[in-house]
């Protein structure tokens, strides 16, 4: 009888530095935010940024740790380069990354992300409390096109094909009378839109192809 009190006393006691460290309360939001800015410290606006959040734990099948469960939730930067976003605490996940993506556009599938920056949060998350990162961007060649096409992507149109789609794998540009025709190629995913003077024209699905 003693040693069964004694046995639930020890396993009660070992537990309980682990809820006591339970950084959040289950269905509690977890704020991350930051900045988004190159290697001067220049944000950068309409940046992607991605949220990953998954498990990682030991596979007994496999005898190592696996990562499952994951999830993401994505977010463009605004005009001063901020991010947020806003997560429901669950202690089923235990990993957390932040990273800065090439594309704007959706998600899509995982060899489609590329990214820019990645960053472990899950430190910072034990600590409790919002969670703040910096990212920064090292990828010049990325910004500099980043930029310039956004430059010329003014109208209300061509950003809202941008923020759903991303950056077109090509974009050709053609004169009609006074008015300017550009197409934006996606071929990967079968897709063309065409803007005369801004506005969405018309738009065309063909079949997938690798682009070129």
């Amino acid at each position: 009888m003693w040693v069964l009190v004694l046995t639930t006393a020890l396993v009660a006691a070992s537990w309980a530095p682990a809820v006591a460290a339970a950084p959040y309360r289950q269905g509690e939001i977890v704020v991350f935010t930051g900045v988004a800015t190159d290697e001067q410290g220049q944000p950068i606006a309409n940046l992607r940024v991605v949220l990953e959040v998954s498990r990682k734990s030991l596979s007994m099948r496999k005898m190592r740790r696996e990562e499952k469960g994951l999830v993401r939730q994505s977010a463009l930067t605004d005009g001063d380069g901020n991010y947020r976003f806003r997560w429901r605490w669950h202690s089923y996940y235990n990993l957390f990354r932040l990273m800065a993506v090439d594309s704007p556009g959706s998600l899509g599938r995982d060899e489609d992300l590329r990214p820019l920056e990645t960053v472990d949060v899950t430190a910072q998350v034990k600590l409790g409390g919002p969670v703040v990162t910096p990212l920064v961007v090292r990828d010049a060649d990325f910004l500099n096109s980043h930029r310039a096409f956004l430059a010329g992507s003014d109208s209300a149109d061509q950003q809202r094909i941008y923020e759903e789609m991303g950056k077109p794998d090509r974009v050709e540009r053609m004169r009609r009378g006074s008015s300017e025709e550009i197409s934006w190629f996606y071929f990967a995913r079968g897709l063309a839109y065409c803007f005369l003077d801004g506005t969405l024209a018309a738009s065309e699905d063909f079949a997938p192809v690798k682009p070129f």
